[in-house]
């Protein structure tokens, strides 16, 4: 069989600067197991061309924050903190939103010492979802 794969040309350069100067660390829980972090991109790969492979347009994210962050449920507001979206507010209850949502709203992300999230590309972010 032959298959045809489409790859994002640049994507693991992307992943890798990431992981890298985030020291394979989430920056909102501080879990530092790789396998389970994503190079989150704040402005989508598919929205913008020039903003792809800026790592200031990247986070190190566990897989549930990068989920969150990817679907508006989650932001950073303009002093790198957590944000709720309104739909999380609204909808979700349970235990486990007040663990790994409620409780951390507010808390100031870790920061990179180089490539520090782009203050316009969180404004993008925010702006595109319900916050």
């Amino acid at each position: 069989k032959v298959r045809e794969v489409k790859t994002r040309s640049g994507q693991e350069l992307f992943r890798k600067i990431i992981l890298l100067v985030y020291k394979n660390t989430c920056c909102i829980t501080g879990l530092d197991i790789p396998k389970i972090n994503r190079a989150s991109h704040i402005i989508p790969w598919a929205e913008c061309e020039e903003t792809r492979l800026d790592p200031s347009n990247g986070l190190c994210l566990s897989a549930t924050y990068d989920a969150a962050f990817d679907s508006k449920l989650i932001s950073l507001d303009e002093d790198y903190r957590m944000i709720l979206s309104k739909d999380i507010r609204d909808h979700y209850t349970s235990q486990s939103v007040e663990e790994y949502f409620i409780n951390k709203e507010g808390q100031q992300i870790i920061i990179p010492q180089l490539y520090k999230p782009q203050s316009a590309y969180l404004a993008k972010h925010r702006k595109a979802g319900n916050f």
